[in-house]
Formats: structure tokens, C-alpha cells, sequence
């Protein structure tokens, strides 16, 4: 998903461009009863509980802010790409596998800024998804592909996202 960051001309109109065709591609296969299975970066902050302010502050600033820069003027923390996701969400072919296996994660972050205590500390933004359809995650649908959990791997090194896992059976 294209990303948000700040001083890019045009970054709302291409992202909502992205966006409605990923939302018409998803809608499509929804109508045709194809299951959708989407992993990656998408570049949006889902809800509140998905960031640490503070750390975001801090990577723009350099320092602990002593006033509050607001969490929309962050990439990824924008509403309308908040409003966008939500959207995708409400075709009802997807589901956020992590939060519905994992409603209140240890960690909250998954990406961070680049400065190594920041993934020390797990400070930055959960923006990394595993989006399956809803029956996937039930266990009273039978004969459908179910799944049993949803990680992240924390010991794994060598990029600035953490890696997302699952189990699907």
C-alpha cells in the first residue's frame, strides 16, 4: 500500500486511488464466494491501540516532545486512511486475523523507526495485517480452512517490521 508520508504531493488522491481498487478487487472475489487471504504492510494504523504517540514523537522530533504533535499528522495514522481500511473491513470478505486471535497483544508494534531502541523497547505502529475471510477464524464452520493462531515472531531480525505468522489448517 502506497504510503502516506508527509510532504508527498498527490498522496491522498494516489492512496485512494489504491485503496478503491484494492476494495473493488476484494469485493469482486467476495461476490464470486472466492475465499481472500491478504498479508503485508499496509501502511494504516487500524485503530488507537495500534501506536505509541510518544515514539512516533520521538522519531519525527529527535526528542521526547514536550507538546503533542497529533497522531494524524503520521503516516499511516490518518483517518481517511483509517476510514479507508474500516471500509475494506466492512465488505465483509476479510477480517483482521491478529486482533480477533489476539485482542490485547503484549506488543502493539510491529514496524518502528530505525533508531535500535525503538525495537528494543517495541516503540512504533502496528501496520502489518493477515486479513482471511471471517468463517476462517470460527471454529463452528466446518470443512473450511480454519485459523488456530496468529503471532508475531519476535525473535526474528533483518527488517524494521516484524514478522507476522499463522497457523491455518
Amino acid at each position: 500500500a502506497p504510503c502516506s508520508s508527509m510532504g508527498i504531493a498527490d498522496v491522498e488522491d494516489r492512496r485512494d486511488r489504491w485503496d478503491a481498487s484494492l476494495h473493488a478487487l476484494i469485493s469482486s472475489l467476495h461476490e464470486k464466494e472466492r475465499p481472500v487471504l491478504l498479508m503485508g504492510d499496509l501502511n494504516v494504523t487500524a485503530t488507537t491501540s495500534d501506536y505509541d504517540i510518544r515514539s512516533m514523537q520521538r522519531a519525527l522530533t529527535g526528542v521526547t516532545c514536550s507538546k503533542d504533535i497529533p497522531a494524524s499528522h503520521f503516516p499511516s495514522c490518518k483517518m481517511w486512511e483509517r476510514n479507508n481500511f474500516t471500509k475494506l473491513l466492512e465488505i465483509g470478505a476479510v477480517s483482521d486475523c491478529f486482533r480477533a486471535l489476539v485482542p490485547t497483544p503484549t506488543s502493539r508494534d510491529f514496524t518502528w523507526n530505525q533508531t535500535p531502541k525503538h525495537r528494543a523497547c517495541s516503540l512504533g505502529m502496528r501496520v502489518d495485517y493477515l486479513l482471511v475471510p471471517p468463517s476462517w477464524l470460527s471454529s463452528l464452520v466446518p470443512d473450511l480452512p480454519r485459523v488456530l493462531t496468529c503471532s508475531v515472531l519476535e525473535h526474528v531480525h533483518g527488517s524494521d517490521h516484524k514478522v507476522l505468522a499463522a497457523e491455518i489448517q
